[in-house]
């Protein structure tokens, strides 16, 4: 669910967006405004990375037994590979894949796309898995949220 979730989303709020990024030549073809290139490029590979970090997680979680299509958790909770650096990549792709469009499109108003993606993961969809998952797994839920950042993968210690 995570996966058709995020995915919907962004779709949804370029839908909206994206067409008052393009602007329209003397001979009425459609041209993007992008930024410096090397802004495009770090957009380019800001896309790769965010959808790296939502389709391998979910690729893990579909593994485990996840229903990838709902908000219910797994038979186990996952905390190996991605999941023991991080407890939502899968979100943090998201935003990155948000953030992409506003990194190599000069319009400003594409800035609304990782914002209203940061702000419907923060506030609707974050706490609302993080409520099911304490519900399914109680005290090993909440070892592994003291243990794994939300967000920012903390530094390995070796």
């Amino acid at each position: 669910m995570r996966a058709l979730l995020h995915t919907a989303f962004v779709v949804g709020v370029w839908a909206g967006v994206a067409p008052t990024a393009l602007a329209r030549d003397d001979a009425g073809r459609l041209l993007l405004d992008l930024r410096p290139w090397p802004l495009v490029v770090v957009a380019g590979l800001t896309l790769l990375v965010g959808s790296a970090l939502v389709f391998e997680p979910g690729k893990q979680l579909a593994a485990a037994g996840a229903h990838l299509f709902t908000t219910r958790p797994g038979p186990r909770l996952v905390t190996d590979r991605w999941y023991a650096r991080i407890r939502n990549p899968q979100e943090v792709g998201t935003l990155l894949v948000a953030a992409a469009a506003p990194m190599a499109l000069s319009a400003l108003v594409t800035w609304v796309i990782p914002l209203a993606a940061l702000a419907y993961t923060a506030v609707a969809l974050g706490p609302y898995e993080e409520r099911r998952l304490h519900e399914a797994f109680e005290e090993e839920w909440e070892a592994y949220r003291d243990r794994v950042p939300r967000w920012i993968p903390r530094r390995s210690r070796r």
